[in-house]
């Protein structure tokens, strides 16, 4: 009887290690066996539309959620993702200075914090505006939204300019 009980222990064993084998099998086949790279931070508007690139081809887009922050995961394989492909991102078709090589398990150096993605200044222009009282300030609109964020403004000086 004690033979029947360690044979059919053995048995069992057996078969578990064989199905538990066949689905990390499965896995692999799928690239799943790879932990994903993340790519995460905050610093954007919320609601802001943020865009990842691999490879120059674009992957996917988030919203940054009320407190500004934003987070993409991406496996080997998932939008040609694969070592050494270059990860980027854009907002509204404006590309971030920084730019990352896909790895997997890839997170940001400070996983506290995240990352901070900066963006290039657009075109300069030069305003000229007249008549304004001077020592008032200048607000300079874009598309609706100040500028004065990014340093634009001005103060009038003794003429009005």
């Amino acid at each position: 009887m004690r033979d029947r009980l360690i044979l059919w222990s053995l048995a069992v064993l057996v078969g578990a290690a064989a199905a538990v084998g066949a689905l990390v099998s499965a896995r692999a086949q799928q690239g799943d066996e790879l932990p994903p790279a993340s790519f995460f931070g905050g610093g954007l508007d919320p609601g802001a539309v943020l865009t990842l690139l691999v490879g120059g081809a674009e992957c996917e887009s988030v919203e940054a959620d009320a407190k500004g922050e934003w987070a993409f995961h991406v496996y080997a394989g998932q939008c040609g993702a694969a070592d050494g492909a270059e990860v980027r991102f854009e907002l509204g078709g404006r590309p971030a200075n920084e730019t990352f090589e896909w790895r997997a398990g890839f997170a940001p150096p400070d996983v506290r914090r995240g990352i901070r993605l900066t963006f290039g200044r657009g075109p300069v222009a030069t305003i000229r505006v007249s008549g304004v009282q001077p020592g008032y300030s200048v607000l300079i609109f874009a598309d609706g939204h100040p500028c004065n964020d990014a340093g634009a403004g001005a103060v009038a000086d003794e003429q009005g300019r």
